[in-house]
């Protein structure tokens, strides 16, 4: 690996704050048994264990009565969706998509999934048992047994959002008939299929794995309770988080292993990181931890002013990310961040950088453009994706390497600020590009 140092402390630029910031979790729950804390949505700076702020303009049945069931941010975090928890047999059970200005809803559209029908010892009232962000805003969404689906979803009750259209598509799943309801969604980092929780009873679980094309559904591992939420780490391996602990499933062998004991209401995967985040209980109250590779855990967040209530959901806005499409000649130039050897652009951060990798070879030349803005140009044969202009920073050379690592100093006036990279490199007599990535330089 080669590397190459760049300070970053003499550009000077006005940050532009998304409505959820890069780097920041978003939180939603449930109303506590006699209204003591109010359910609701809250946002999270990262790392601070510093209390949560409450998402203002939230309509009042994602606060009161039961509250927020689930949370996910939308692409661009311009805002969330949600899930409310009926109260009444016959209430709409809806999504809800929060339009946000800063930290606070200016438009909320319900766009109705299901009707409740009468509970029952497994599932309660219906509700929307689990939400997921596919890509390009498109929200995979499991229903509980007791939740009566609208015309759309033909009868199923895991289906997909699509923000963008308002459309709803039903995911057939072609297996055996369920023995419980629900409780837990996330798709394959293919997006070739949904895995969903199917809990029986108090204690029992399914996973099943359901191809996205309507190919048979197949069952793939059985935790010991009941799971409350899934997602994928970027290595492929599926975790878990129940109400007794978080943990990881082989889906080889189907082999369950918990890694930290406690109840958890949901979790999130830190993709730069591999960390763990979780909504999780004790006698004391909920609490917002996280989990490192190393095996730390620690608090992140703590209750606002007026306390929140029975934490349902967390979701993370990535503050680094890539975009575009590599243009590649003998070698394949992508960037390694998941995890990103240098952890999350934060201000103070002295091992952040960003890393290019070349498959299977090495180039004759490279070099690690930065710019303030992104673009779509083609030109020379390749897809220059960091805008040329204006905005553009610096060209940095390095050296010829099939890893090459540009290490960047972060520093307070450039908190908030986001950067757009790409590599070019010399290969086989002609021009070949990395794809882009995106970061967003965050306060600690």
């Amino acid at each position: 690996m080669h590397t190459r140092a760049l300070s970053l402390a003499a550009i000077l630029a006005t940050p532009t704050h998304a409505q959820v910031p890069e780097g920041w979790y978003a939180i939603s729950g449930f109303e506590t048994s006699g209204g003591a804390s109010p359910g609701g949505v809250w946002v999270a700076s990262p790392r601070t264990n510093a209390p949560a702020t409450r998402v203002t303009g939230v309509p009042g049945i994602l606060i009161n009565g039961l509250g927020a069931n689930w949370i996910e941010i939308t692409d661009d975090g311009s805002g969330l969706l949600c899930a409310d928890a009926p109260t009444t047999v016959g209430d709409p059970i809806n999504l809800w998509h929060l339009t946000l200005s800063g930290l606070n809803v200016v438009s909320a559209q319900p766009v109705q999934v299901a009707t409740s029908l009468p509970s029952s010892p497994l599932a309660g009232l219906g509700a929307v048992s689990a939400t997921e962000n596919l890509a390009g805003n498109v929200f995979a969404f499991a229903l509980s047994a007791t939740a009566d689906p609208v015309p759309a979803l033909a009868g199923e009750r895991i289906g997909l959002f699509d923000l963008t259209s308002g459309s709803l598509t039903p995911i057939a799943f072609v297996g055996p008939p369920l023995f419980g309801t629900w409780n837990a969604i996330t798709v394959s980092n293919d997006f070739s299929a949904i895995y969903a929780a199917q809990v029986n009873g108090s204690s029992t679980t399914q996973i099943w794995r359901i191809p996205i094309d309507g190919s048979p559904a197949s069952s793939v591992a059985s935790p010991g309770s009941i799971v409350s939420s899934l997602a994928f780490e970027s290595d492929g391996t599926l975790t878990y988080a129940s109400f007794d602990e978080l943990g990881r499933i082989d889906l080889s062998t189907g082999t369950v292993t918990p890694i930290l004991s406690g109840f958890s209401n949901g979790h999130v995967i830190e993709s730069a990181t591999s960390s763990i985040a979780s909504v999780s209980g004790s006698a004391s109250g909920y609490e917002v931890r996280l989990l490192t590779p190393q095996g730390t855990v620690s608090n992140i967040a703590t209750a606002p002013a007026g306390g929140w209530g029975i934490l349902s959901g967390i979701d993370f806005r990535e503050p680094i990310e890539t975009y575009g499409s590599t243009s590649f000649g003998s070698n394949v130039y992508s960037w390694n961040i998941t995890p990103n050897p240098g952890g999350l652009p934060t201000v103070g951060n002295p091992n952040f950088g960003i890393t290019v990798e070349s498959t299977p070879g090495t180039p004759t030349a490279s070099a690690i453009w930065l710019s303030l803005a992104s673009t779509n140009l083609p030109a020379l044969g390749v897809t220059i994706l960091v805008d040329p202009g204006a905005n553009f920073l610096t060209s940095i050379p390095v050296p010829p390497s099939t890893s090459s690592t540009l290490p960047l100093a972060l520093t307070p006036n450039i908190a908030g600020t986001t950067f757009y990279a790409q590599s070019i490199h010399l290969d086989g007599g002609g021009l070949a590009t990395s794809n882009g990535l995106r970061f967003t330089v965050v306060d600690p």
